[in-house]
């Protein structure tokens, strides 16, 4: 992973839309922290990928407990089971959750959707790539056993030993000790994490525990200064321990694309390979195929020559065509053109007196038999008993006593 800009945005401040610090990939910070306009951001950040930090007081920390393995209906559930902690409409509100634990309870995130959508809108249209957005008190550190107080302007991030986090305002002139009311523990032990500046002017200290809640004492003897100041320590916790992502859902950066890409990858290889290899498999069989049609079509062009050695193999360019045409014909003939003919043909010499068929040819889907009867009308009652399919041709009469004609039929019906 290469740079990352964490960028603080909106301020408390009329002149300043934010500020920003570059760290690397373990959380070192490259240069100190600058205050200026979310264009001078924009042109500072580049193309590198930018963590969002949110006000601490628009942000809301819950951990609503769900039915075990509630999976993919987390999202759905999440708004219903903090409904009546809620003083606003479910509707107005963006839920951002994370992964559920054992005991099913859920770690919330909840901020104003409106709010989200226009400070979201204003990064997006200065061009920011971010990736990530976290309130201020969930990259707040947590120790356990430990209240951790982190102090941002003119503002506190309270953490407490149990994981519960709020963001609370800092009076001029009364230290943190008068500004916030925890309960007293004689044994509490507190971290503060502030900048030497902040802490000189804001607590006016006379020792160094005068800038604790009534009761604490300092872990490690004393306050923990910032050198780059508050966003040095949320830097620390967005990338070596992220917690709930606001930007989720409908507002889920572009960028998960890649991450769904690298998620799916292996899959989508392995459904390329398969059907790589049955395109393969089917290449090889249509390459089979062609291959046996070519030495049909050679197989049959010797057929076909030596069925008619008289025409010229050239003029046949399709012999293919010509067999598969004389195979339908013949098929047409089974289903009413042979048999149908020769069934009106038997049935018509019946019933004529005295006629009978001296030869029969069938050629192209037609019959062509050759009648004698005793005279000219017999000939005629045949052919008239068969119908228009039948044609009487080249009638001859030997003697009085004997006639003859070819007698063609198609299309036959009996």
């Amino acid at each position: 992973m290469s740079d990352t800009v964490i960028l603080r945005y909106p301020l408390d401040d009329a002149d300043t839309d934010c500020v920003w610090l570059r760290v690397d990939a373990s959380a070192g910070c490259l240069a100190p922290a600058q205050r200026s306009s979310l264009a001078a951001a924009a042109e500072a950040a580049g193309d590198t990928r930018v963590v969002w930090i949110v006000p601490g007081d628009l942000v809301s920390l819950s951990r609503p407990v769900l039915p075990p393995k509630s999976g993919k209906r987390i999202p759905t559930l999440v708004p219903f089971a903090l409904e009546d902690q809620l003083a606003a409409e479910l509707d107005t509100l963006h839920f951002a959750t994370g992964s559920q634990a054992e005991d099913g309870a859920v770690d919330t995130a909840i901020i104003d959707r409106e709010v989200l959508t226009r400070h979201r809108a204003a990064l997006l249209g200065h061009g920011l790539k971010v990736v990530a957005a976290y309130g201020t008190i969930q990259v707040t550190p947590v120790i356990p056993s430990t209240t951790v107080l982190l102090v941002e302007g003119p503002k506190i991030n309270v953490r407490e030993a149990t994981g519960a986090a709020y963001c609370a305002d800092l009076i001029p002139g009364l230290t943190t000790r008068e500004c916030l009311a925890l309960a007293e523990s004689d044994e509490r032990p507190c971290v503060l994490y502030t900048t030497s500046e902040s802490f000189y002017t804001l607590e006016a200290p006379q020792s160094p525990d005068d800038g604790l809640p009534a009761g604490g004492h300092y872990v490690g003897g004393g306050p923990q200064f910032l050198e780059y100041g508050p966003l040095q320590k949320y830097a620390e916790v967005a990338l070596r321990d992220p917690p709930v992502n606001l930007l989720q859902g409908a507002f889920a950066p572009s960028g998960d694309a890649a991450a769904g890409w690298a998620r799916w990858r292996a899959p989508i290889w392995v459904l390329v390979a398969f059907v790589a290899v049955n395109v393969i498999a089917s290449g090889v069989d249509l390459y089979r195929a062609h291959r046996a049609e070519v030495q049909l079509d050679a197989e049959l062009h010797a057929a076909y020559a030596q069925a008619m050695p008289g025409v010229d193999p050239a003029r046949l360019p399709a012999p293919r065509m010509a067999v598969e045409a004389r195979v339908r014909r013949v098929g047409s003939a089974g289903q009413g053109g042979l048999i149908g003919a020769l069934d009106a043909l038997g049935a018509a010499v019946v019933a004529t007196p005295g006629a009978t068929v001296k030869s029969v040819n069938y050629h192209d889907g037609a019959i062509e038999a050759v009648i004698t009867a005793g005279d000219l009308a017999s000939l005629n009652q045949v052919q008239q008993t068969i119908g228009g399919a039948a044609r009487l041709a080249g009638v001859s009469t030997p003697d009085p006593q004997h006639a003859e004609g070819r007698l063609e039929i198609t299309g036959a019906t009996p």
